[in-house]
């Protein structure tokens, strides 16, 4: 999941009730400092509807629309797995205790390599507080992993 697509499913659950198109784009703008293009907005809303991420239902028509009505949106449970994955693999890199059989973070001085199981592509070197990032390509794996030992 991208992380703009995290953005928005955030911003549902941090809006509740009221989250529509404009709210949740608002709130995106304010928290990133990022101009959001509306139609990249209702594109990724429409995505992740049909991963069963997000539902939407129809509000009453209001006059101040002109007489349209709202559509809100409301985080699945299927949408809530990703983001409960993506903020475990952010502790992880951190060096924060995570997830079942939680580990103290390093200490200043220590070297480990770690993997992320859900991405297993993603790789991070950590030296006491320096967290190096490493993407791995198919194409490089055996030329990469031979560069890192």
């Amino acid at each position: 999941m991208g992380e703009f697509e995290q953005a928005v499913l955030l911003a549902i659950l941090h809006l509740g009730d009221n989250a529509y198109g404009m709210e949740i784009r608002t709130l995106i703008e304010e928290r990133t400092g990022r101009d959001v293009a509306i139609g990249a907005m209702y594109t990724t809303l429409e995505r992740l509807s049909r991963k069963g991420y997000v539902s939407s239902r129809v509000g009453e028509p209001t006059a101040e629309r002109g007489g349209r009505a709202k559509k809100f949106y409301a985080v699945e449970e299927p949408g809530r797995e990703p983001l409960a994955r993506a903020e475990e693999f952010m502790r992880r890199m951190r060096g924060e205790p995570s997830g079942p059989g939680r580990h103290a973070p390093d200490r200043a001085g220590e070297q480990r390599l770690l993997v992320d199981p859900v991405r297993p592509g993603v790789l991070a070197a950590v030296n006491g507080p320096v967290v190096l990032v490493i993407v791995v390509l198919p194409t490089c794996l055996e030329r990469c992993a031979w560069e890192l030992a």
